[in-house]
């Protein structure tokens, strides 16, 4: 039998579209995926259609603080047979979705914060609590809610990562012979340790804290 399952999300990055479509192709789901269809959350750009599943859009906004998406209540009280809802302790939406559903709800993200976290976590631990089942990204988040008094049998752990077909194909391509030898020459690296960052260019990512570990190195 055939399920109907909605995913809520802020924007759909190109990384999550290979989960989306894996997940749009197993028997017996019915995949429809809400998310803010008209651009981008800072450098990561939202996209706007899929062959595989089906997009609608849903306004997203941030004001005052607070994270704004409305339809994310109406998802839960539509005729989904469940909805994944991205936690964020600073959506109202959100509390008012978990409180007002018609069918369970899963709570899917990192289950820790970078603020507030005292207040936070309190939030977060009464989320989780009120969900039907949460999906997070790592066993720490998921230890810490558990020792605050969450049901360990509804906390799921799945690591966040990228599909690897991309990475596969261009570590392939780096394993050939001389590859990295010529890109050190190209670039007059010699053979003096590199220090690597990776991750986006923006301020909550901190990219000055490579610079300070490069000082106390």
């Amino acid at each position: 039998m055939t399920k109907r399952l909605c995913i809520v999300q802020p924007i759909v990055p190109r990384y999550r579209v290979p989960l989306f479509e894996a997940l749009a192709r197993e028997p017996g789901i019915d995949l429809e995926v809400w998310a803010d269809l008209r651009g981008s959350m800072g450098s990561i750009r939202g996209v706007q259609r899929s062959d595989v599943f089906r997009l609608k859009h849903a306004r997203y906004a941030e004001w005052g603080g607070l994270v704004v998406q409305p339809m994310a209540m109406r998802a839960v009280r539509s005729d989904f047979d469940a909805v994944v809802l991205s936690e964020n302790v600073r959506s109202p939406a959100m509390f008012g979705a978990l409180l007002g559903r018609r069918c369970p709800v899963v709570l899917w993200g990192h289950g820790l914060g970078k603020r507030h976290e005292a207040i936070g976590h309190r939030l977060r631990t009464r989320s989780f609590g009120m969900a039907d089942a949460g999906l997070l990204y790592g066993p720490t988040a998921r230890a810490l809610l558990v020792r605050s008094g969450v049901d360990p049998a509804k906390l799921f752990v799945a690591p966040n990562s990228v599909d690897q077909t991309a990475v596969a194909a261009a570590r392939r391509q780096w394993l050939q012979a001389d590859q990295l030898k010529q890109f050190r020459e190209r670039n007059s690296l010699g053979e003096r340790p590199l220090m690597l960052y990776l991750a986006r260019l923006e301020s909550d990512k901190r990219p000055l804290l490579a610079v300070d570990a490069l000082v106390r190195v």
